[in-house]
């Protein structure tokens, strides 16, 4: 009798249902004990067994629902980094995306900046070659790739020059 003690005043109920008793709402686990007990069908290793497999498919429901609820915060959390995952990238390519026209305004502003700092090179007065020294020198200092270097000094040199390129 003393196993009717390691179970819930729920799975006193639902032992006491099984067993075919009128069991209603105000009876307290004592009472119920006694009503278990005194049946006229009782039989304390039936009912013993029949206990203990009560807990034992209330605690594997309980362990069914404690998985299923593991298994939905863990796609919840892999949802989450995902979306994070997303979100990265796509911050990185909108941060490659902004540097990349940051690097379109530099390099529109050395354009301008570029006839400031180098003057136009004058065939009668100039050397060809220190003019083309000076024009690589500034346009390393500036920043500007090698391969926008051609729009650069056709735009410095006179029209005569221009003509025959």
């Amino acid at each position: 009798m003393a196993y009717l003690g390691t179970g819930r005043k729920h799975d006193l109920i639902n032992l006491a249902t099984e067993l075919g008793l009128q069991v209603t709402e105000g009876l307290k686990v004592v009472e119920l004990k006694q009503l278990i007990t005194s049946a006229e069908s009782y039989n304390e290793e039936f009912t013993k067994n029949l206990f203990k497999s009560i807990i034992d498919e209330r605690l594997a429901v309980a362990a069914e629902k404690g998985a299923e609820r593991l298994a939905v915060a863990a796609e919840k959390e892999a949802e989450c980094q995902f979306e994070l995952e997303k979100s990265r990238i796509e911050a990185g390519v909108s941060r490659n995306m902004t540097h990349a026209n940051s690097s379109q305004e530099v390099t529109d502003q050395a354009k301008f900046d570029l006839s400031r700092i180098l003057p136009k090179f004058n065939p009668k007065e100039d050397e060809i070659g220190l003019y083309l020294t000076m024009f690589e020198r500034q346009l390393k200092f500036v920043n500007i790739p090698e391969t926008n270097w051609i729009p650069y000094l056709i735009g410095s040199l006179p029209s005569e020059i221009n003509q025959m390129i």
